[in-house]
């Protein structure tokens, strides 16, 4: 396998290293939360909590949305009664666990846009160093000859290129 391959499975094992650890982390606090009688919306919004970390740390909706579904099926599973089964006995325990879902996505798409947006932004910073440079760089050009060269260090400090103008 190629290296480029290696890092890439590396970083989906650490994408999945961080849900695992997060939502196991999440359901010893539910246990725990539990025990000392919090009220179960506050459980919730540990959840989304632990989906909108794993959302920002792995980048990536499906974790968030697979972290949603083992949470809600923890949480039914350790808390919901009859306990220790996924069988529910209170209806406004399905409309809780949907209402979950739909928010977590909800959330996990807008933490997805915003770092797109905060990444196109960093990237045309850049761009806007670049030219900045350019232009201060031309500024002080009194020749041709020196707007050339200009042009040909902006060029070569930004496309690791070297250049030849010919002119008529």
């Amino acid at each position: 396998m190629s290296s480029k391959s290696n890092r890439k499975i590396k970083a989906e094992l650490i994408r999945i290293g961080i849900t695992l650890l997060i939502v196991g982390i999440c359901i010893g606090l539910e246990i725990a939360l539990d025990r000392i009688y919090i009220h179960d919306e506050n459980i919730f919004l540990l959840f989304i909590l632990a989906v909108l970390v794993i959302l920002i740390e792995t980048k990536n909706i499906v974790y968030g949305a697979v972290a949603c579904v083992i949470l809600v099926f923890s949480f039914n599973f350790f808390l919901t009664d009859p306990r220790y089964t996924f069988m529910m006995d209170d209806l406004n325990y399905y409309i809780s666990f949907v209402v979950f879902l739909i928010i977590s996505l909800i959330c996990g798409s807008l933490v997805i846009k915003i770092q797109r947006k905060a990444k196109e932004a960093k990237e045309s910073q850049g761009r806007i160093e670049i030219l900045y440079e350019f232009s201060r760089k031309t500024l002080n050009c009194h020749s041709e000859k020196e707007l050339f060269e200009a042009m040909d260090d902006c060029l070569k400090a930004n496309l690791s290129q070297s250049f030849f103008v010919c002119r008529e």
